[in-house]
């Protein structure tokens, strides 16, 4: 460690998960697994890296009178790793900043980033923006489903959201939001 920062490495989060669950009709079984690697590196009181890791893989065996998937035909997995600079200004700007390649072993590799700046103005006011892209893979279900359709291909997309935040005095924190989505403006309070 250096003697200039507040250096920590921590690991906030290891998260993993396994399903084998079988459908109420014994058609079905669906086989998931999900480990996401999560660490913090803390710069400083302004400056922190987020990195981490995520594995999912999906199986999909289902056999009824309506449809019939093979297992190895409906099986796919993502290796995501990923990374965001968050940056917390005393003077009320913050700003985070990320990337995660989405490693798809059906549909290949896509770059996904974001960038969110805000602005507090006190401890009751922050006014908020962000641009995002994302890369959707179809499901499985949407794949091998009796009205799935195996010639889905992944969708690119991209969006901006900007809004402000007042916290009313212990009773309510309304969030407005204006999202801009390909075809519309929508107003979401939340």
């Amino acid at each position: 460690m250096s003697s200039c920062c507040n250096e920590k490495i921590e690991l906030v989060a290891l998260h993993w998960s396994i399903e084998r669950k079988k459908s109420h009709d014994l058609s079905t079984w669906l086989n998931d697994l999900n480990l996401d690697l999560v660490n913090a590196y803390v710069f400083n009181n302004a400056f922190k890296l987020i990195t981490g890791l995520n594995y999912q893989d999906f199986s999909n065996e289902t056999k009824t009178p309506w449809a019939e998937i093979n297992p190895d035909l409906a099986k796919y997995n993502t290796v995501d790793p990923y990374a965001t600079l968050v940056y917390n200004s005393e003077s009320g700007f913050n700003i985070n900043a990320g990337g995660r390649l989405n490693i798809h072993s059906t549909y290949g590799t896509h770059f996904v980033y974001n960038i969110n700046p805000s602005y507090n103005f006190n401890e009751n006011l922050r006014v908020l923006a962000s641009y995002s892209t994302a890369f959707i893979a179809p499901s499985t279900y949407q794949l091998f489903s009796q009205y799935g359709n195996q010639d889905l291909q992944p969708e690119e997309d991209a969006n901006i959201e900007a809004g402000f935040e007042y916290k009313m005095p212990k009773t309510l924190k309304p969030l407005w939001t204006l999202i801009h989505l390909p075809l519309s403006w929508k107003l979401m309070i939340l």
